[in-house]
């Protein structure tokens, strides 16, 4: 099955990165302002220490991880 996550798409704390990729991190507006994270497949999106499981993530840019990548994984 074809992976169907797209720029835009959001995800909260505990979901699976589906693809790897420059993610902006939505935190609670009383405790910081946005900024971007780089997250890789497979891993789980963390909870903020200090807004909890109120942070979202939203893809901005896919980017293929180096180990994924057919020049360099050694596969």
């Amino acid at each position: 099955m074809a992976n169907t996550t797209k720029v835009g798409d959001k995800f909260k704390p505990g979901d699976k990165v589906q693809r790897s990729g420059i993610y902006k991190v939505l935190h609670d507006e009383t405790h910081t302002e946005n900024h971007e994270v780089t997250c890789v497949f497979g891993k789980t999106f963390p909870p903020c220490r200090d807004c909890g499981s109120g942070v979202q993530f939203e893809l901005v840019r896919v980017a293929q991880h180096i180990e994924s990548n057919e020049y360099f994984s050694g596969k």
